[in-house]
Parts: C-alpha cells; sequence; structure tokens
C-alpha cells in the first residue's frame, strides 16, 4: 500500500471516536430544515423558544446579500428555497417583512 495511504488511514483512524463516530460540521440545506419548520407545525408541535432561536439564527446565517436562499450557503438562491425559508419564517411568528 502506498505510504500516503497509509498515513492519511492512520490520521482518520486517530480521530474517530469509541463509538465509532466522527465529530464533523454538518451544512443543513434551507430547503430541509424549513420543510421540518411547516411539518412540524402541521403536526400541532411547539417550539422551545431556545430552539426556535436558534433555527432563526439558522435562516439569517445562510441567507443570501439579496435576501434569499439557496440549497447551501455557496447557492445562489431560488425561488423554491426562498419561498419554503419564508412560509417557515413565518410560521416561527416572524413579520411578512
Amino acid at each position: 500500500m502506498d505510504k500516503s495511504l497509509d498515513l492519511s488511514f492512520d490520521h482518520l483512524v486517530s480521530l474517530q471516536q469509541d463509538n465509532g463516530c466522527w465529530e464533523g460540521e454538518m451544512v443543513w440545506c434551507t430547503m430541509i430544515l424549513s420543510q421540518y419548520v411547516i411539518v412540524h407545525h402541521l403536526v400541532g408541535r411547539t417550539w422551545e423558544e431556545r430552539t426556535r432561536q436558534r433555527i432563526l439564527r439558522h435562516f439569517e446565517v445562510t441567507r443570501t446579500a439579496e435576501g434569499a436562499w439557496g440549497l447551501h450557503p455557496e447557492s445562489a438562491g431560488y425561488v423554491f428555497t426562498t419561498t419554503l425559508a419564508y412560509v417557515a419564517l413565518r410560521l416561527l411568528g416572524l413579520p411578512p417583512d
């Protein structure tokens, strides 16, 4: 086996937790979070305020400079994902503007 491959494998294994997982950053697609908020509302569940604030923060930091939402942080805004985000934000109690 190639030495660089062995080194890479050893490094990867060194990062693995005892339970077999690796810790890493998860970048959510705004569309998935929007749909989660909508379904949460449709089934009649309420939010803990801390969770609600964290969801609002996610929408805040993933919005493009033009005020839209895309499929990922580097994506341009799309009408579909922006509409879903708008509906979700309204369901979370934000005003229309």
